[in-house]
């Protein structure tokens, strides 16, 4: 979901790696290259080798919203979370855009997370460009982003 409005130029990236990933865990691992990216939930990932939410990617200041409305999704697809269960670790990355993005406004809400995940639920097509998450980064002084059009993935001898 990208949110341009006033001076907001940021949004909100979901990437749903499975339908049931609470109960069916999925193997996981990552890794910190410039040391300043504010990320939920990295050291279970690292330490237990699993991931058990979707991952939202948000810009700096958005991160908390965002786990708690990916925290708020996870509840309500799992009753047993915390009852029966232990708890869960929801994963949100952070996009830096606050060069070109009025970060201080916190435009993206507990809503826009929700919104984006429901319309991840329905296997949309991978948008291209300067979309979601992205939409007000840079890179090395160039227009930086998420979309699919910088980058080109093979995955089993599929494109």
């Amino acid at each position: 979901m990208t949110l341009r409005k006033g001076g907001g130029n940021t949004g909100v990236t979901a990437i749903l790696p499975g339908s049931d990933i609470f109960k069916q865990k999925m193997l996981a691992s990552g890794q910190v290259i410039n040391g300043f990216g504010k990320t939920t939930c990295l050291v279970q990932i690292n330490e237990l080798g699993t991931l058990e939410t979707p991952i939202l990617m948000t810009n700096t200041l958005a991160v908390g919203t965002c786990w708690t409305a990916l925290t708020r999704y996870m509840l309500d697809r799992n009753p047993e979370i915390g009852l029966t269960t232990g708890t869960v670790n929801p994963v949100v990355m952070e996009c830096n855009d606050g060069d070109l993005n009025d970060i201080r406004s916190l435009p993206v809400k507990e809503s826009d997370a929700l919104t984006v995940l429901a319309l991840a639920e329905g296997n949309p097509p991978l948008l291209e460009g300067n979309v979601g998450a992205g939409t007000g980064m840079r890179c090395l002084g160039f227009k930086g982003g998420i979309g699919s059009a910088s980058r080109l993935l093979e995955l089993g001898g599929k494109k």
